[in-house]
């Protein structure tokens, strides 16, 4: 790894030249990268791979016009091509007197997310460790693994722009994952896919194991699927379909510069109203060392906190960024690039057994692979990996379409599990229960 002096002095270094350069104003993100990767195909492991990359990005505004430009060089001579290339940019942009860089500001402390035992591991660690996970995900022989990897990666990260902003983060990770399906000789499932990541070695293999034998039980629980119901009412998500079909949607629309161009639903004016059921709270943690998402500070350098973005249903705060932030007077959120960096869903107080007995039929929807239209919440597609609560029996089903209007949806919530997970590092939700979703079996699909 590049020591953090050297970096942060080559990202220095091609700042003072975009000042020299006559920029108004500049910010450059450096990065230095090392990842060892042990790969699996087809059930077997295959090579392991090893790469380093230094990357240095710059962003320049210029009489009210932006210009960017990237290298992976710390010559001199490739630093100057970039400032040139930027102010170029820069030059054949249209003005926006909105366009502002933020000023430095106090950052709140974060957990050490640096671990030198994964600094420390090497190829044949990995590989020991990549065997041990494709077992796991192999619990189950009729489960087939297409492709997956274990990885061990650290980064080093500076950012520096011309109003005084200079911070710096470091990370190390043990990441995993997986992809495949069942086969058992005509019976051939969906394909599913797993993993996660830790900052830490220490509990990090016994996670790893825990998701692949995760990932192996749901793809064999598959097996034997059958034909669904059609119906309309009650179907329940799973924390990984929430991420498909409500966190990801919701993220458009808490974007202040969405409110702004008038493409989200959570207007203005609804800031402190009802905007959900009073069971649905959402926050934001950049705080959780859980998290894939734990930062100190945003892509423009601002401070992350906790914050809660809709409580009990009533809509609190939409993210902004420097642009945003000023085009609206708004304070700045840190959320440069308007996505969640830990998405946390709150539980609710019911077990989820009794979300799920006695409601008949009811869909419980581990995957969903479709579209949401990202203005109206219209949405359509197909339940993954399901279940289907019919007859007094669980079953599984084969693909089933459903679909509805997510702002709907939202409003109409039945119930919200006690139980939380946490999928695949990247956020925290529960299972919940909504009313009012089309479920259409797949021999119904088509018909009039």
């Amino acid at each position: 790894m590049q020591h953090g002096t050297e970096l942060r002095e080559h990202a220095e270094r091609l700042l003072d030249l975009a000042r020299r350069a006559g920029a108004d104003e500049a910010q450059v993100s450096a990065s230095h990268d090392r990842e060892i990767k042990v790969g699996f195909e087809r059930n077997e492991l295959s090579l392991s791979a090893s790469g380093e990359e230094t990357s240095l990005r710059l962003r320049v505004h210029h009489q009210h016009r932006l210009g960017a430009a990237s290298t992976n060089s710390t010559d001199r001579h490739d630093l100057e091509r970039a400032v040139e290339a930027a102010m170029a940019m820069a030059s054949f942009s249209p003005p926006d007197e909105h366009l502002n860089l933020p000023f430095p500001a106090p950052l709140e402390e974060r957990p050490d997310l640096w671990d030198e035992s994964i600094v420390s591991v090497g190829p044949e660690q990995l590989r020991s460790m990549a065997e041990e996970f494709l077992r796991a995900l192999r619990e189950d022989a009729r489960v087939s693994i297409d492709s997956g990897n274990v990885s061990s990666e650290l980064d080093e990260s500076w950012l520096l722009n011309t109003h005084g902003i200079a911070v710096r983060e470091r990370q190390t990770r043990l990441a995993w994952l997986g992809s495949g399906q069942g086969l058992d000789g005509d019976d051939i499932t969906n394909f599913d896919y797993g993993g996660g990541m830790s900052y830490r070695l220490e509990g990090a293999r016994e996670r790893m194991l825990v998701d692949g034998r995760r990932m192996a039980r749901q793809i064999a629980g598959t097996f034997g699927a059958g034909t669904g119901v059609s119906y309309k009412g009650c179907v329940l998500l799973s924390p990984r379909a929430l991420e498909e079909l409500v966190l990801d949607p919701l993220e458009s629309h808490l974007s202040g510069l969405q409110v702004f161009y008038g493409k989200s639903n959570f207007t203005d004016d609804k800031l402190g109203t009802p905007v959900t059921s009073p069971l649905f709270s959402l926050e934001d943690d950049p705080t959780d060392p859980l998290l894939v998402g734990c930062t100190a500070w945003d892509s423009e350098g601002v401070p992350t906190s906790r914050r809660t973005f809709i409580e009990r249903g009533v809509l609190r705060l939409q993210m902004e960024n420097a642009y945003s932030a000023k085009r609206r007077g708004r304070s700045l959120t840190g959320h440069c690039g308007f996505g969640l960096h830990g998405a946390k869903v709150a539980s609710g107080e019911t077990p989820l057994a009794d979300l799920v007995s006695g409601r008949q039929p009811l869909l419980v929807v581990h995957r969903f692979s479709g579209n949401v239209d990202a203005q109206s919440g219209d949405f359509s597609g197909v339940a993954k990996g399901s279940h289907l609560h019919a007859a007094g029996e669980r079953r599984p089903i084969s693909e089933t379409m459903i679909s509805g209007n997510l702002f709907a949806m939202l409003r109409c919530i039945e119930g919200v599990s006690r139980e939380v997970e946490t999928v695949e590092n990247g956020y925290v939700a529960p299972w919940i229960l909504f009313d009012g979703i089309s479920v259409t079996a797949q021999d119904q699909v088509g018909r009039p």
